[in-house]
């Protein structure tokens, strides 16, 4: 391997060692690393597609080869299956449309649980007002000495006041 040493230059002696004490890549196992790739809950579209081009950068695919493959790995892999379904209806899919798409709906799904959970949020039943009500009522009332009436505020002069 070495027959020629002394007249390598050092630069060429390093990536010599490096080349051999590299360990050899596995293409068909990091290929499979790419293939069972899914969205996990909680992490959005673009860390998925960032995970997904990480994992096939490493894979020795041609720029359309590993467009393609995080594409339909995006598809597969992504959490929700309406967006799947609306993917799957075109035709004609680039990465960067999928992506776009995957996004809005993503945006969409967000603005829609805020909308929905501030309703919630607002949403006060009737029978706790009522009962609001009822309580405030009976802390300010008090029964008057004079008239034996409710009075249930405290401005609210008595009729039989100095009587």
């Amino acid at each position: 391997m070495f027959e020629n040493a002394g007249e390598l230059k050092y630069k060429e002696l390093l990536a010599k060692f490096e080349e051999y004490f590299q360990p050899k890549k596995n293409l068909i196992f990091k290929r499979f690393q790419v293939l069972h790739q899914r969205q996990q809950a909680g992490e959005s579209v673009d860390e998925f597609v960032m995970r997904l081009c990480a994992k096939a950068s490493a894979c020795e695919f041609d720029k359309a080869e590993k467009d393609c493959l995080i594409r339909d790995m995006l598809m597969i892999g992504i959490l929700y299956n309406q967006v799947r379904e609306e993917l799957l209806q075109l035709s004609k899919l680039e990465l960067d449309d999928a992506i776009a798409k995957c996004r809005v709906a993503e945006l969409s799904r967000q603005k829609a649980q805020q909308m929905q959970s501030s309703n919630e949020a607002s949403y006060v039943p009737v029978e706790m007002i009522r009962a609001h009500e009822q309580q405030s009522k009976s802390d300010s009332s008090m029964k008057c000495e004079k008239c034996n009436y409710t009075h249930y505020s405290d401005n609210v002069k008595c009729p039989a006041l100095g009587q």
